[in-house]
């Protein structure tokens, strides 16, 4: 049967003592303990928990996290977390997913609800890449649109004329060798000044977080194109 032991009050409501307290805190860690057979398992549940966190607090698909919890399971598996932090695989484990998916979430976006820092999250997706090779998708300035248009909440005839934008940028290669979100930022705000749109360069560039120099640059490159 299941469980839960309580902190400060008993089942009148009342405080209970610092003696007491530190009982039950005995008994919470031990409980904690009992639910799993192994230390392996205790840790690939916590490991699970942090990937299902994380995956909420970015609000990412169910099945992303699913993903990320398989790709967690056979680093596992392959005795990847061995000498290594848990929460450091977790977050590589979801960034994984999303360039397995060719999700634009960015590697410090991860590491800002995450457990670890920017440098242990590119650590963990730089060991399972290598070790269990991650099929990475390449992320185009096509799939930045839609979470930038979001996030500035550009009208739908603007979203749809960046997206054209966009894909003429990958088509002639402006975006090769550049940041991606920084195309779609150019892209959005291009589309606005041609339809009416009020948001400025700055707002794209904050939401891209590239600089307003490098979004006006990428600007004048499609509009010689367009």
């Amino acid at each position: 049967m299941s469980a839960e032991i309580g902190y400060n009050r008993d089942a009148n409501g009342q405080r209970v003592s610092p003696k007491k307290r530190r009982q039950l805190h005995r008994l919470r860690r031990e409980h904690r303990r009992a639910r799993f057979g192994s230390k392996a398992e205790r840790n690939l549940a916590t490991a699970l928990q942090d990937i299902a966190r994380m995956g909420s607090a970015l609000d990412l698909p169910y099945s992303v996290t699913e993903e990320a919890s398989q790709i967690y399971r056979r680093a596992q598996k392959h005795d990847l977390i061995r000498g290594r932090s848990l929460e450091m695989l977790a977050a590589g484990s979801l960034y994984a997913t999303c360039r397995a998916r060719g999700l634009p979430r960015r590697q410090d976006e991860i590491a800002d609800v995450a457990r670890c820092t920017l440098d242990q999250v590119r650590t963990g997706y730089r060991v399972l890449n290598s070790e269990l090779g991650i099929d990475a998708q390449a992320v185009t300035a096509r799939t930045h649109v839609p979470r930038l248009a979001s996030d500035c909440d550009v009208s739908a005839d603007v979203h749809a004329r960046a997206f054209e934008l966009a894909e003429l940028a990958d088509e002639v290669g402006i975006a090769n060798g550049r940041n991606p979100a920084g195309v779609a930022a150019a892209c959005l705000y291009l589309a606005g000044k041609e339809l009416g749109g009020t948001q400025t360069q700055a707002e794209f560039a904050a939401a891209a977080d590239v600089t307003v120099p490098t979004l006006r640059a990428r600007y004048y490159e499609l509009s010689d194109l367009a």
